[in-house]
């Protein structure tokens, strides 16, 4: 170890800290500093269309072909993209979804929620379906779509998602869409707007 750096060494990053700290832990901060940044720059405003319209097949938490427009013409439709091994982000993004959800039924609106994989390599069908069973309680409204590598990359592009590699996580934005049944935007939520009582 160099003279000039003094403390512990950090198997998990691979790196030396710096007094009680660790280098991975100053990397999330600039990750975490950069996604906001570039929430202020990125589009405010999905583009409703290509949502709907210009991406490929999807398979759902049954393996089965789908397409985003195949929910349109049935009640409010509420997106995200998540994984099913997310600890940090998507945790909040569900419970933000199930306070959407519990508006819309005490306001008797039909709602389908979407989910979609921002790691489908390992967002398998059986881990699918039990992310499913467990955090949503498996609603025949909630659905959990997975597509190829491009395919996510194109819609995370569309929705203004950016998303880093950190570690064994994907480090992205907290964002949820609320379309209605035309699949024009009506809300959009992110960390700095999570009150769900205009809906």
């Amino acid at each position: 170890m160099p003279k000039q750096l003094r403390g512990r060494y950090c198997k998990r990053c691979r790196h030396y800290s710096w007094g009680e700290g660790c280098l991975h832990l100053f990397r999330q901060f600039v990750l975490a500093v950069a996604l906001g940044s570039t929430v202020a720059n990125s589009a405010k405003g999905a583009d409703d269309a290509k949502i709907f319209d210009d991406q490929p097949v999807w398979q759902d938490e049954a393996d089965r072909p789908v397409k985003l427009s195949s929910w349109l013409g049935h009640g409010r439709v509420v997106m995200t993209m998540a994984y099913t091994t997310c600890q940090r982000t998507c945790p909040m993004t569900l419970k933000l979804m199930h306070d959407i959800e519990a508006k819309f039924a005490a306001k008797k609106e039909i709602a389908t929620f979407l989910i979609l994989s921002l790691d489908p390599q390992h967002d398998t069908p059986d881990r699918i379906k039990e992310f499913l069973s467990t955090a949503t309680g498996h609603g025949g409204n909630w659905h959990f779509l997975r597509g190829s590598q491009q395919g996510t990359e194109k819609m995370a592009t569309t929705l203004g998602i950016d998303a880093f590699n950190l570690d064994d996580h994907i480090v992205h934005k907290f964002k949820v869409w609320v379309f209605d049944s035309n699949g024009t935007v009506l809300h959009t939520f992110d960390w700095n707007h999570r009150d769900v009582s205009d809906l």
